[in-house]
């Protein structure tokens, strides 16, 4: 099938209503619910959420979805604190920093987004474009957190770059937040 084989080429794993109509160049809305249609009734397109389709045998990324399920939004907090090691409690969902808080469950999966100031969220520095989806760095993560709930507790901060951590710290333009990173440098440095 044509309309499979374009969305296997295009790396995606997790497809939008736009980006299928993109994918298959329809322009038609009719003809485009049509092929949707069809194709989640012969098995070959699963729908996930409403206006958000995966292809069913094919694994999807759960970071992907969680950043198109929410727009704007990128990865953060406890999922990336617990990937580096920082905290050793695993969360079960994936955190995400948006532009509201909101928790949904999609797929059995907990996407849990927490409220950032606008002037955090659009600022690029530390997000890092991982081609379908975004994602904060090791430091950003840190901030945010600190950002959000000052007594947080890290496991283990080992490895923080901490001047990339004092650079950032205008984004927040918090007195608390440039407190708690110099103070958690003394501890770790």
């Amino acid at each position: 099938m044509k309309s499979i084989e374009a969305l296997l080429k295009s790396k995606k794993t997790v497809f939008s209503v736009k980006e299928l109509k993109l994918l298959w160049d329809i322009s038609n809305p009719a003809t485009l619910k049509s092929q949707i249609t069809y194709l989640i009734k012969v098995g070959k397109l699963r729908r996930i959420k409403q206006s958000l389709y995966v292809l069913p045998d094919i694994p999807y990324d759960i970071y992907e979805l969680a950043n198109k399920v929410k727009t704007p939004s990128y990865i953060s907090f406890e999922t990336i604190l617990y990937n580096a090691s920082y905290i050793f409690q695993p969360n079960s969902g994936v955190m995400l920093a948006s532009n509201n808080s909101l928790e949904i469950e999609v797929d059995g999966r907990i996407l849990t987004y927490r409220k950032l100031k606008d002037e955090i969220l659009f600022n690029k520095e530390g997000i890092v474009n991982k081609g379908n989806y975004s994602i904060a760095s090791n430091e950003r993560a840190v901030l945010d957190m600190i950002y959000l709930n000052k007594d947080f507790y890290f496991d283990n901060l080992n490895g923080l770059d901490f001047e990339k951590c004092f650079k950032m710290t205008e984004i927040y333009n918090s007195k608390t937040v440039t407190r708690q990173i110099h103070k958690l440098a003394k501890r770790y440095v």
